[in-house]
């Protein structure tokens, strides 16, 4: 009766702790929101407000849930900012080149024109408060790099000969963009300091004149049988330079009051392709994958703006990278299970490899999950937990017990069964042909500490070669792959979104 007490007495200190331990954290969790909501409401969005929008003492009552809505409003507001912002360049720039009249207008300089440095800072200031979902702003950097190309070949070409489907293409292409941004910005509120339909925006009169009016300042003239640029449109020029460079001062009104953490100066071009060129991709992977009649395809797309190239080789390097981190668990498995096939062997295997088992699962399993942003993959979250009962159950064993070595071995077989599928899925999902990892080879690794050093070495090329942050904005753009209902009608299969 007395243990039975004591026991009670045990249940009720362990509920306490942990309903004021959640009660504390929570509390913890509010003041920070209290705190991230004061700072953040001081951002340059767009959107003007009075001083001290939030006070802490109106606060005082609101929920956790509430207060993290209130923050996810004002990143949204800085979200639209940016919409409207690219959608005045759009409809600037597409005007000055793609009228209807077919005349083109050059550009000074090519940077007037271009907008893939503003959408790379809009994706790295909006990456960590929207959780990597920042879909349409991948859109706007892939438009901006591609029709770059189609300026810098306006002024090669010095407008004496544009292809007619080259410039068909990029028009379509410009038009499609536009009308994503258009849908996009119809759930923003309208009085943003960007938005050409709020009388709070600078280019509103002459915006309204030049596309609803259809004036125009710029002409071209014949001269012999070669068009002359003979005057520019210099407050079309103006309004586009002006929009950038707003939006470049509040890109570092935010960064200099430490709202928003971003290089000014990053491209992502590099991240995108996971590797900083081809010969480095095959060399990572040639040292873990064997050889192989059918090789895995790791050519770099021939364009980085066509969308659909780049989400297909960006899944074969993350299925690859998968693949072989899943082939090393099954070596470690089939080491184990290979090692219990007596009661001294198993009891050897307790003594000498339970501190390997627990390094495996967290130094090597774990941060593959962390640097491959997996923490939320439900099935690798499981193999990590089924890991768990490796060296649980050595731990927990009676040392002066019989263990049940068939029931041990069999459970170490589901799992190993349960990777198996894992691998074949991906395989199948990406159209990988099948993979063989040199961690297979039992001449190069005849013990558990040797596949334990090639998950190592795997785990710190990744981090060396390719890094967490690359493959966060991988997973960012392949979600908005999976998300963008991309053109696919036969007029605009031409240009390839």
């Amino acid at each position: 009766m007395a243990v039975l007490k004591l026991w009670y007495v045990l249940l009720f200190f362990r509920l306490m702790q942990f309903i004021y331990g959640s009660y504390g954290n929570e509390e913890k969790e509010i003041e920070n929101c209290k705190n991230l909501l004061l700072n953040l409401q001081h951002l340059a969005t767009g959107y003007s407000y009075q001083p001290n929008r939030y006070e802490r003492e109106s606060l005082k009552d609101q929920s956790l849930g509430q207060l993290q809505k209130s923050v996810a409003n004002l990143y949204d507001e800085l979200e639209c900012g940016y919409y409207y912002s690219a959608q005045l360049h759009l409809k600037l720039t597409g005007y000055a080149v793609f009228r209807k009249d077919k005349t083109i207008y050059e550009p000074k300089e090519l940077e007037d024109f271009t907008f893939d440095q503003e959408a790379t800072m809009m994706i790295y200031s909006l990456l960590d408060p929207k959780h990597d979902e920042v879909n349409d702003l991948w859109l706007i950097y892939i438009y901006a790099r591609l029709i770059k190309e189609f300026y810098r070949r306006l002024r090669a070409v010095l407008l004496i000969a544009v292809n007619a489907n080259v410039y068909k293409k990029n028009k379509r292409l410009h038009y499609f963009v536009l009308n994503v941004i258009n849908k996009r910005v119809k759930r923003c509120k309208l009085d943003n300091s960007f938005n050409i339909k709020s009388e709070k925006c600078e280019h509103r009169s002459f915006v309204h004149e030049l596309l609803e009016k259809k004036q125009f300042c710029c002409s071209l003239v014949k001269k012999d049988t070669t068009k002359t640029l003979v005057e520019n449109c210099d407050a079309v020029m103006n309004a586009i330079k002006r929009n950038k460079q707003l939006l470049h001062e509040n890109f570092k009104e935010n960064r200099d009051k430490k709202l928003l953490e971003f290089s000014m100066t990053e491209t992502i071009s590099y991240e995108l392709l996971l590797f900083k060129d081809e010969r480095i991709c095959k060399m990572f992977f040639g040292e873990f994958l064997a050889a192989n009649p059918h090789p895995v395809d790791l050519s770099f797309p021939v364009k980085l703006s066509d969308i659909r190239s780049l989400g297909k080789y960006q899944r074969r390097v993350i299925g690859t990278l998968k693949i072989i981190m899943l082939q090393i668990t099954l070596s470690f498995i089939d080491y184990v299970i290979n090692s219990l096939d007596s009661l001294e062997a198993y009891k050897k295997f307790k003594d000498d490899s339970l501190e390997a088992c627990f390094n495996f699962k967290y130094t090597i399993l774990g941060e593959f999950k962390d640097l491959m942003v997996l923490n939320h993959d439900l099935t690798f979250n499981e193999i990590s937990e089924s890991f768990q009962f490796i060296f649980e159950h050595k731990s927990n064993s009676d040392e002066h017990a019989d263990p049940n070595i068939t029931d041990y071995q069999g459970s170490l077989s589901h799992m190993k069964r349960k990777i198996t599928r894992l691998i074949k899925y991906i395989t199948r999902k990406n159209k990988l042909p099948n993979i063989r990892v040199t961690v297979t080879d039992s001449e190069q690794c005849k013990t558990l500490s040797d596949v334990h050093n090639v998950g190592i070495r795997f785990v710190e090329k990744i981090k060396s070669h390719i890094g967490k942050h690359s493959i966060r904005l991988v997973q960012s753009f392949l979600k908005m792959i999976d998300e963008k209902n991309l053109p696919r009608s036969k007029k605009e299969r031409s240009y390839e979104v």
